[in-house]
């Protein structure tokens, strides 16, 4: 078992995040450290990078905070199922927009080109 415990500031840097976001989801209740020293100091287990790996793939799929805890604490597979499948289609969604936009973007731009 790997007891490697990693501070605030080493967990925040290997998940390209900042400390202040780590306090935040400790105060909300959705990423604890894996431990608080004496000294007062979070300490992270490297397991701990998949869930927060995941938090930020959900926040960057424009999923509020509190429903990501919300789906982690109230944890059941089929719902949880149900979730996903409403994500990925709002990212699909998200994506075709995205394509009509660029595509609109290039169409101007070999307007005004020539």
């Amino acid at each position: 078992m790997n007891t490697k415990k990693l501070t605030c500031g080493t967990f925040a840097k290997l998940c390209n995040t900042t400390k202040e976001t780590l306090f935040h989801y400790d105060k909300i209740g959705l990423l604890k450290p894996e431990f608080i020293g004496k000294n007062n100091y979070r300490y992270y287990a490297p397991e701990q990078f998949f869930l927060f790996n995941f938090i930020e793939t959900l926040t960057d799929s424009d999923t509020p905070l509190k429903e990501i805890k919300s789906q982690i604490k109230n944890f059941n597979a089929d719902s949880f199922t149900g979730f996903l499948r409403q994500k990925q289609e709002y990212l699909k969604q998200k994506r075709l927009k995205l394509a009509l936009k660029e595509e609109l973007i290039n169409d101007l731009s070999k307007k005004i080109s020539g």
